[in-house]
């Protein structure tokens, strides 16, 4: 300090300076007033700044009390917090999906651009507002009571619907955490999952068109994971072959239902024919089915899925029961047969008729 003549050169901000003095006038004092300060090195310190004014028997000023505290490292710990705090933010206006900060009573405090863009209100318009404003599937009492529930366990994830400001109703996944600060506060991240649900939806009405269609045809599908050996099937499927959930789906599982004349056979065709050539599967043979041991005609079909090395995956088929084609077309062969005999027993008589006939003559 011997090197200063007036402690004026020390201030990074004059105005600081007039502001502490002022204070220092009208209150007789000052305290913890923080500013910055210039370093011999030309650096800057922090400084939180004590000082008082004092006084002589009259009442003269005689002097002032100053004390000086380093308080950088508490600023630049401050400084880094605001920053972390801007970038906290940026990222929660910036993020796909909404965010939410709710009171304890589920008013909207904080609010992102995605969530906003979800409902199409304003930002100003959400923060007037709670979660029952917003929610469809739970009423008042309802949110209340769900709420409740995260307090008690701490977090959740859920889906539910909310409403827009024009009243139309989206679909939301909303996962929530619930912080026990500032009387309680609920930290909710919502992802808008109304294509999803629409995709599946729309998946679930195909597969039931799929399951019905297989039904009325009598067909069945399968899909073999040949790294596994182990196959998945249809309902229809599991029908045709007379088998329930603890049925071993393997090679060697459908190879146990091959009745026994066919088994080598197409033991043999699947593994030469269709892994070896890498051949369609296409065969008609007998089955005996499980539940009821009944004999079983069938007509499996199934082709082959390769990797890029060319090396099969799965294969992919179906099984249709055509017993009773084949019953039919067993009564057909017999009538046919039995037509082609009556045919010729017809003829045998009238040449036996033409030949009575020319001895009478």
């Amino acid at each position: 300090m011997s090197a200063v003549k007036d402690t004026a050169e020390l201030w990074v901000d004059q105005a600081d300076r007039a502001h502490c003095c002022a204070r220092l006038q009208a209150d007789g004092g000052v305290q913890g007033y923080v500013c910055p300060y210039k370093r011999k090195d030309g650096g800057v310190v922090w400084i939180s700044i004590g000082a008082k004014i004092g006084y002589g028997a009259n009442g003269e000023r005689l002097y002032y009390d100053c004390f000086f505290q380093d308080v950088t490292g508490r600023k630049e710990a401050e400084e880094a917090l605001r920053k972390s705090e801007e970038g906290y933010q940026d990222i929660l206006q910036t993020a796909m999906d909404g965010f939410l900060l709710l009171g304890p009573d589920g008013r909207i405090l904080v609010v992102n651009e995605a969530y906003c863009g979800m409902t199409r209100y304003s930002r100003g318009e959400l923060l007037n507002l709670r979660v029952p404003d917003l929610e469809v599937n739970e009423t008042p009492e309802s949110a209340a009571a769900h709420m409740q529930k995260v307090k008690e366990s701490g977090a959740d994830r859920f889906e539910t619907r909310h409403r827009r400001k024009d009243g139309s109703v989206f679909d939301v996944e909303i996962s929530v955490q619930y912080r026990d600060v500032d009387g309680g506060r609920f930290v909710c991240f919502s992802r808008d999952i109304t294509e999803r649900k629409r995709a599946g939806e729309a998946l679930r009405d195909r597969e039931q068109l799929l399951r019905t269609s297989q039904r009325v045809a009598g067909l069945g599908s399968f899909i073999l994971d040949l790294k596994t050996g182990l196959w998945e099937s249809s309902a229809v499927l599991d029908e045709i072959f007379g088998i329930g959930e603890g049925f071993e789906r393997s090679v060697e599982g459908w190879l146990s239902l091959v009745k026994a004349d066919w088994r080598e056979r197409m033991s043999d065709y699947f593994v030469n024919a269709v892994l070896g050539r890498r051949a369609r599967f296409d065969k008609e043979y007998q089955i005996i089915r499980r539940n009821d041991e009944r004999v079983r005609w069938v007509h499996g079909q199934g082709v082959l899925e390769l990797d890029e090395d060319g090396r099969p995956v799965r294969f992919t088929g179906t099984i249709l029961d055509i017993t009773e084609r084949k019953a039919a077309e067993e009564e057909k062969t017999k009538l046919e047969a039995q037509l082609r005999h009556a045919q010729k027993m017809e003829s045998v008589g009238r040449l036996a008729g033409g030949i009575a006939h020319r001895s009478e003559e």
